[in-house]
């Protein structure tokens, strides 16, 4: 009975985490609008500043993806709302940096600019999926259960990061799809690459 019971209480939990999970997911993404500080940067991205403040648009992608690097690497994670809350916080000025870019720059920059903005997500996301060790072979299976629930919560949370860099990649390959000489740009083979990697062919062709 002890069992079933367990069971069935596992399976309540899981409904109520996917069902909280999927309606924060749902929801409208916050709008960037943090501004990056030039002269509040760290000391291993100060190199680009000089370029980025005087408007060159490969600098600014370097020092986002940089900066990036930089303010996750010393955020301390747990498996918690909070931990994703503050991976978050971290990256957005590095992400508002980059949609000026996007805004203002060539064509060439603005997919530079998009690969930068999917890769950030991406190691965000991935980051904090980490902060799920895994379990020994001797664990037990209620501490099995308890985990798999720590996952699949986790999960849910970072999926949209994981969705943002999918639309990044998606729209480069349009963009290459609509102007074929951005494939030819060899400023741009990684990112054309990195998208063409990630993205469905039918998706792209649309």
């Amino acid at each position: 009975m002890c069992g079933a019971a367990w069971r069935y209480m596992q399976r309540l939990l899981i409904l109520c985490l996917i069902g909280a999970s999927t309606a924060a997911s749902a929801a409208p993404a916050p709008r960037v609008t943090a501004r990056l500080h030039f002269d509040a940067v760290h000391a291993g991205c100060q190199g680009f500043v000089p370029a980025a403040a005087a408007g060159n648009a490969s600098a600014k992608i370097s020092l986002a993806s940089c900066e990036a690097h930089e303010r996750t690497r010393t955020v301390t994670l747990v498996d918690q709302e909070r931990s994703v809350r503050e991976l978050m916080a971290a990256v957005v000025p590095c992400l508002e940096l980059l949609r000026d870019v996007q805004a203002r720059a060539g064509l060439a920059s603005q997919v530079a600019a998009l690969d930068a903005d999917a890769n950030i997500w991406i190691g965000i996301a991935v980051r904090a999926l980490g902060t799920v060790k895994a379990l020994p072979a001797s664990a037990s299976p209620e501490l099995i259960a308890q985990h798999d629930l720590r996952v699949l919560a986790l999960r849910e949370r970072v999926d949209h990061w994981f969705d943002r860099a999918a639309a990044d990649f998606v729209e480069i390959a349009r963009m290459v799809r609509r102007h074929p000489e951005l494939a030819r740009d060899p400023s741009i083979a990684a990112a054309v690459a990195d998208a063409a990697r990630h993205v469905v062919p039918t998706v792209a062709s649309r």
